[in-house]
């Protein structure tokens, strides 16, 4: 991305979300001044990932709305544990870019713009995975995301 730049990216899009917490590549954006949109803020509630074949295994894990973590903390603040994992990748500093077409569901996702404790931030970050669930390098048959953190 920056080996040979002539104009440093004012942003970087990418997978993101509890289940993926990628902190180490986040902080390497951050410090190059790269602001992070999370695409799938969250995980594997997306039925695309159910539907092709390179997410089929990773898609199958529980739901990351049905967390225990998120769970308790929706309870918290009352919120859905939606908005939770929104305000997660909100309270990290990057843009979170939810997909919905549905009415409830996207004034939901609007409200989802309120400061998690540090105490529950650090709790969340238990819940990193390192699950990725969009991975289309076989079918690229190009090796996507090598070297990220283990992924």
């Amino acid at each position: 991305m920056l080996i040979f730049p002539v104009q440093v990216p004012a942003a970087h899009q990418m997978e993101g979300h509890p289940y993926l917490q990628q902190k180490g590549f986040n902080a390497w954006l951050k410090s190059k001044g790269i602001h992070v949109i999370q695409f799938s803020p969250l995980g594997n509630m997306n039925s695309f990932y159910r539907e092709v074949l390179w997410s089929k295994t990773q898609s199958r894990m529980d739901p990351i709305t049905e967390h225990p973590i998120l769970k308790a903390l929706a309870e918290k603040y009352q919120k859905t544990p939606v908005q939770v994992a929104l305000a997660w990748g909100v309270n990290c500093g990057r843009s979170v870019i939810p997909k919905s077409v549905i009415d409830w569901q996207i004034k939901q996702n609007l409200e989802s713009d309120f400061a998690i404790e540090e105490a529950d931030m650090k709790e969340i970050e238990e819940m990193d995975l390192k699950a990725r669930f969009n991975v289309p390098s076989e079918y690229y048959r190009w090796p996507l995301y090598q070297d990220l953190e283990g992924v």
